[in-house]
């Protein structure tokens, strides 16, 4: 089977890009082999590659690693675009399932060089956007950009406060503009929770969350994004219904 490669991208900082990312490789790593021990030598199926300068997704999944014992996926960090490059086409991308890249908000420090490789290396994308107006114009160019380099892409709504409410405007409305311009939007929406916001903090992943209602629910959107994306098989041009 050949190698998923979906690359996290949006031009927009504090959409969600990181927490998506970790989300997708956690939920996809437990439906395909569960949790391993750190000391298991084995490559395992998903591969997490940190190409953000701040460095905020491999950090975060360390320290869930410390934490808990357990690693769910690898992760790395890569500093430039020979870099993942090599990683990717190299023996640390072979006899992977899926590989997923998280990538920076900026266009500085490098990050460019990388997200232009990136683009070249991946399978397909997935632009978060937030569902609030400064998020259209940066969303706008990044899926032009993605369109440029043939690409195929989808979008999800994320960090949505469920406080507003299914029928809240800003929702209908994002939504709203996404449809006209005739961009492929996932049914799911990816809400906004406390408990998300301090995982990076505490060490955990989506799948290591304590058991209550709003983990669930968490973790549970999740689930029903990595579906839609069949994040744990090959790319798939149409999203499933």
């Amino acid at each position: 089977m050949p190698v998923r490669v979906l690359l996290i991208m949006n031009e927009k900082g504090g959409v969600g890009k990181t927490t998506t990312a970790v989300g997708l490789a956690a939920v996809a790593a437990t439906a395909l082999a569960g949790r391993h021990k750190i000391s298991q030598p084995a490559k395992l199926p998903v591969l997490l590659i940190s190409a953000d300068p701040q460095m905020s997704a491999y950090v975060w999944v360390k320290r869930s690693e410390e934490q808990s014992g357990n690693r769910h996926f690898d992760y790395l960090q890569v500093s430039d675009a020979d870099e993942l490059e090599k990683v990717i086409t190299g023996e640390e991308g072979r006899d992977r399932r899926t590989i997923i890249i998280d990538s920076a908000g900026t266009m500085g420090f490098g990050a460019g060089d990388i997200l232009s490789r990136a683009l070249d290396l991946c399978t397909d994308v997935l632009v978060p956007l937030s569902p609030e107006g400064l998020s259209l114009e940066p969303t706008a160019r990044t899926v032009l950009a993605v369109i440029d380099r043939g690409r195929p892409f989808r979008l999800c709504l994320t960090i949505f406060d469920p406080r507003d409410g299914a029928e809240s405007p800003d929702l209908r409305e994002v939504a709203a503009w996404v449809t006209q311009q005739g961009w492929p939007l996932c049914s799911t929406v990816v809400r906004k929770y406390k408990i998300i916001a301090r995982s990076p903090i505490v060490g955990l992943t989506h799948v290591d969350l304590p058991t209550n209602r709003i983990s669930m629910q968490a973790r549970q959107d999740m689930e029903h994004l990595g579906l839609e994306l069949n994040i744990t098989g090959p790319y798939v041009a149409e999203i499933p219904a």
